[in-house]
């Protein structure tokens, strides 16, 4: 039911004009929002915010401040899944602009694949739709949702728009990763969450965090390049997606402080952009980070 319920929205959201369906997620998200700060939990994602930013001390925003943070991140996560039903549309080259796309050519130019390393910012399903969209083969190593039917349907949402979903279901689900690097094809992995392996630190807003080392482990494995990616919702209904330059590490440990400062830098530029809900901050006392 869920399954065919949520097919029914994604075949009106392909068929109603871009702006006109993104206007209608302003206003159901704004609507979750408003019922969500109703609740007893209403100050669970600004305070995230407040957690991250303020301790950092670069920005220090008030509690107003970071409610509209919170808010605007509900927005764009709601306008990111209406996106994403939208991608049998093949629309991507249209609203996305790229940076860096040299770095992205001379890693594969050394015929040994390339790892894009993003996070839950902007709308990260896009970025994979967008380098897809340029001829460049690109696998995603996810999570499988609790939800099969939400499952079922991004799988067939990304290989709308080329991209390849590999569920990630430990230490098997690295053969066919190593088989697209083998193939010179790019493999998507987000880690801004928790890493489970408890194998590589960094600190984030400066909080002790533990990162996924598995890029760091692949890389060093097959000669596979690390590339950071994020992706910026601009104005007017555009992305900007921005690759940079390769991230060389020297340990689990040196590469999760460097991808943790990639991710302050794109934080700090568009706050609203993250995945405020989840609070990756939850299991910080189960462990000790870098000093």
């Amino acid at each position: 039911m869920l399954y065919a319920v949520m097919q029914a929205v994604s075949t009106l959201a392909r068929r109603l004009p871009r702006g006109l369906s993104l206007l209608l997620a302003n206003a159901f998200a704004n609507t979750v929002y408003f019922l969500y700060r109703l609740t007893p939990y209403r100050s669970y994602i600004s305070g995230n915010v407040r957690k991250a930013l303020n301790e950092k001390g670069e920005k220090i925003f008030s509690p107003s401040q970071s409610r509209r943070i919170a808010r605007s991140s509900v927005v764009n996560l709601v306008r990111g899944i209406v996106e994403v039903m939208r991608f049998p549309n093949r629309e991507s080259g249209k609203i996305v602009s790229i940076e860096g796309m040299e770095h992205l050519e001379a890693a594969l130019a050394k015929g040994r694949g390339a790892l894009a390393v993003s996070a839950h910012f902007g709308n990260w399903e896009l970025l994979g739709a967008a380098i897809s969209e340029q001829g460049h083969p690109l696998s995603v190593l996810v999570q499988p949702p609790s939800k099969s039917a939400f499952e079922r349907l991004f799988i067939e949402f990304r290989a709308s728009a080329g991209v390849k979903t590999l569920a990630n279901h430990g230490v098997a689900s690295l053969r066919p990763v190593f088989k697209a690097l083998q193939r010179n094809e790019l493999v998507g992995l987000i880690c801004d969450q928790h890493g489970e392996n408890l194998d590589a630190f960094g600190r984030l807003f400066g909080h002790p965090v533990s990162i996924p080392a598995s890029p760091y482990s692949l890389s060093k494995k097959t000669g596979a390049t690390i590339l950071p990616m994020f992706i910026f919702r601009q104005k007017g209904d555009r992305h900007l997606l921005r690759i940079s330059p390769p991230l060389e590490a020297d340990s689990p440990d040196d590469f999760a402080r460097k991808l943790c400062r990639f991710y302050e830098a794109a934080i700090l530029e568009r706050p609203e952009q993250w995945l405020w809900a989840h609070d990756r901050w939850a299991r910080e006392k189960e462990f000790r980070g870098p000093e």
